[in-house]
């Protein structure tokens, strides 16, 4: 089967790796150039550097999706400047460089690089809801190509709401 008869198949909503969801307003974000990636750094004298709530959003020329949260503890950068091989070095820094929960930053480096993986990641509530626990029961985002392809093609039509 080709790249487009897969995808085809698939129903894809996003563009692969392309695309994503904002984690403020929900909404797509239709190219890298109109998103950031943005995270809580904080330093702390006891244990220096640290990086918490990352999270992708809307760039604001686009639209206003930011939480409400101190800007002098904000960190940011352009989406795009996170994609592709140096975009990966880039994380691999951040991951060096801070004290972080390197299990919820994985989730932020799978969804920017990891092919399907961030459309499956909305899906994979609904199958914890149907019984399926056996879809990344540590909550790691470790989920094969096959398992991201099986939960769009079982989930990708239904309403999330």
């Amino acid at each position: 089967m080709s790249v487009l008869e897969e995808r085809e198949e698939l129903e894809l909503k996003l563009q692969i790796k392309n695309q994503w969801y904002c984690d403020y307003c929900g909404e797509v974000i239709e190219k890298p150039a109109d998103g950031m990636l943005e995270w809580d750094s904080i330093l702390d004298d006891e244990n220096g550097l640290s990086a918490d709530n990352f999270r992708i959003v809307h760039h604001m020329s686009i639209k206003t999706c930011k939480t409400r949260r101190p800007d002098d503890n904000l960190a940011d950068g352009h989406l795009d400047w996170y994609l592709g091989p140096d975009g990966l070095n880039e994380l691999l820094e951040i991951q060096r460089r801070y004290k972080l929960d390197t299990v919820k930053f994985n989730i932020i480096i799978r969804r920017l690089h990891v092919d399907l993986f961030e459309e499956a990641l909305k899906y994979l509530p609904l199958a914890i809801e149907d019984g399926y626990h056996d879809y990344d029961p540590y909550e790691v985002g470790d989920l094969s190509q096959t398992d991201l392809k099986w939960l769009i093609k079982r989930y990708g039509k239904r309403k999330q709401y």
